[in-house]
């Protein structure tokens, strides 16, 4: 008897199994067809371990998965297991290791060797026509998702870096992105423009005054070709505003910056200061 197999019937669960070892139970038959393999799926998913901890839920973003069925892009345990369930139907698949994550488990989430439930509803079958609009509607409704959170972060940000200004007699002036710049000292060379190279001196800190890396600290400046993609946004736009040999600040909005994501010693959603100078461009 397999470890899964005798996980079931000690809790008297309701299963069958597949000749792979896979064990599932449609709780709920759907009435539109069977997923078959290349279909499009959209499947609502909550997964656990077998001592009940919940590891994963698509419930919690609200929006159900979307993958491509029998292609790799999922466990082989879904793969095999959401092929035997119907448009609407709801159920469990119970997965074991070699049709999970192995022996390597999944990061600090699924340790090496576990078992895998979860309980799960196909949502829609799609195909191909049907996926690409789907696609088209997704893709509109993060853009959405994007601008509300960037136009709610900038007006929290840009509250934070006027009271800073103030405070620290900062003059900046603003551009139409969000981004604040101070020319101190202006440079008599080139003007930065896209498609130039372009080699800089930095101090980046955070409005705490911590300093989270500086090219003064290695001797060392950094160069790069500006509009390229290779820099943050908000030095993309701030590095243009100077010439050859200017010096000067920038304040730089988190969506312009790092955004909602950790970056080393730069916390998600973290303004930053950089006391810049552009030392030359080519």
């Amino acid at each position: 008897m397999s470890f899964l197999q005798d996980f079931l019937q000690k809790r008297n669960l309701p299963h069958a199994v597949t000749e792979e070892g896979l064990y599932y139970h449609v709780a709920r038959p759907g009435q539109g067809p069977q997923a078959q393999a290349g279909d499009y799926v959209r499947v609502h998913y909550t997964g656990s371990f077998l001592n009940g901890k919940v590891f994963d839920s698509s419930l919690e973003g609200g929006e159900p998965i979307v993958f491509r069925l029998g292609q790799g892009q999922v466990i082989p345990g879904w793969d095999k297991g959401i092929a035997l369930f119907n448009q609407g139907a709801k159920g469990h698949l119970y997965i074991p290791p070699e049709m999970a994550y192995g022996a390597q488990g999944a990061g600090d989430v699924i340790p090496p060797n576990s078992s895998l439930q979860f309980e799960i509803e196909l949502v829609e079958i799609l195909d191909e026509a049907g996926y690409q609009a789907w696609e088209a509607t997704e893709n509109e409704r993060r853009r959405k998702m994007i601008e509300e959170y960037i136009e709610v972060q900038m007006k929290k940000e840009l509250t934070v870096i006027a009271t800073y200004a103030q405070q620290h007699d900062l003059p900046f002036q603003m551009t139409e992105s969000g981004l604040f710049y101070l020319i101190e000292e202006a440079g008599e060379g080139k003007k930065a423009e896209p498609g130039a190279t372009v080699t800089v001196h930095y101090t980046g800190r955070l409005l705490t005054g911590k300093i989270f890396d500086s090219s003064h600290n290695r001797n060392q400046p950094i160069s790069f070709q500006l509009g390229a993609g290779r820099v943050i946004q908000g030095w993309e736009e701030g590095i243009a505003l100077f010439r050859e040999g200017g010096k000067g600040k920038l304040m730089i909005p988190s969506p312009l910056g790092y955004g909602p994501r950790d970056m080393g010693d730069i916390p998600s959603e973290s303004t930053l200061l950089f006391d810049i100078e552009l030392v030359k461009v080519e």
